[in-house]
């Protein structure tokens, strides 16, 4: 499982986003990313690495005032949606790239953001790195 959440936080960061594990920073914007055994996304038993890209806290902020204000259309509610689908569609296409098998929680989850990252038929990139 190390190898694999090694792999993802490398490909991440060789794209030129700030990574952190769960377990090592309080950081709350970046990619953060976490491991664990589930039921793979081919059905069998195998590590499964997590990640979820989080706003900064200023925007969470300013999105969060918004709500508050019973209005969701406000141009910091947009922008903050509009920065974490980006994020979300960036993140999914460069860990595939990097080869990894990717899939998206679904919309209708409470973790719509969350990804779930899985070795694929070919190493990835910065396996010899």
């Amino acid at each position: 499982m190390d190898e694999l959440i090694t792999a993802v936080r490398r490909s991440l960061e060789l794209a030129g986003l700030p990574v952190f594990l769960i377990s090592e920073d309080r950081r709350f914007d970046g990619v953060r990313i976490w491991s664990d055994v589930e039921v793979s996304l081919m059905g069998e038993e195998s590590g499964v690495v997590f990640a979820e890209w989080r706003h900064s806290a200023e925007l969470v902020s300013l999105a969060m005032a918004d709500d508050e204000e019973g209005s969701s259309a406000t141009p910091e509610s947009q922008y903050y949606d509009a920065v974490g689908d980006v994020m979300r569609a960036a993140m999914i296409s460069i860990l595939t790239a990097a080869g990894f098998l990717v899939a998206q929680a679904p919309d209708d989850s409470d973790y719509f953001q969350l990804l779930y990252i899985q070795k694929g038929a070919e190493p990835p990139i910065t396996s010899g790195l």
